[in-house]
């Protein structure tokens, strides 16, 4: 039924996915991680910090408990809807973006022949008081950065290859700051 729903409408949106008190909690738990500043992976496996990515990341093993607790909440809904196993999950990343901060357009998907990221799963802790959306621009779609809100969308198109339309950008942070968690369904369980 979901995955459907996302077929039908390329990006799906959840307000109010999670306990309140579960996402002010996570939240208030990061203000004092050790954030450092994110890389971009490249097809042959180089990963290089670049200008077309202004943000700072944090990996599980940086994250405080309540963000663990709200990330394995995450996959248990995700996996439900989606009906997947939870073998299929990459690693989380949390990623901040102060003002100016962004993602040029990129896709998710691509980079792994042998095991694509089927599904993106992106999770606002914070939203920016200004920008910082989420855009699709093959699919003139722009999606507001806020609080509380997950994100779904399918990389792949009818054919089962990576879809193109899915390039996306993550626009500028214009005032405050954005925070997220991103999360990536395999299409085979991950090693």
């Amino acid at each position: 039924m979901i995955q459907e729903l996302i077929k039908k409408q390329r990006v799906l949106c959840i307000d109010h996915a999670l306990a309140p008190q579960t996402v002010l909690r996570a939240l208030k738990s990061l203000q004092d991680a050790p954030w450092h500043s994110s890389l971009v992976t490249y097809p042959s496996g180089h990963k290089s910090q670049e200008e077309m990515r202004v943000s700072e990341s944090l990996f599980p093993a940086e994250f405080p408990d309540p963000v663990g607790v709200l990330v394995r909440t995450l996959e248990k809904k995700v996996e439900k809807m989606l009906k997947i196993d939870h073998s299929q999950w990459e690693p989380w990343q949390a990623t901040k973006y102060g003002v100016g901060g962004r993602f040029n357009d990129h896709m998710d998907t691509g980079l792994f022949p042998l095991n694509e990221r089927r599904f993106t799963v992106l999770f606002t802790l914070q939203g920016a008081i200004a920008g910082g959306e989420t855009e699709f621009p093959r699919l003139s779609r722009k999606i507001e950065s806020e609080q509380n809100r997950l994100v779904l969308w399918d990389n792949f198109n009818e054919y089962g290859n990576p879809s193109t339309k899915m390039v996306h950008r993550g626009c500028p942070v214009i005032m405050g700051e954005k925070i997220t968690l991103v999360g990536f369904i395999r299409t085979h369980p991950y090693q």
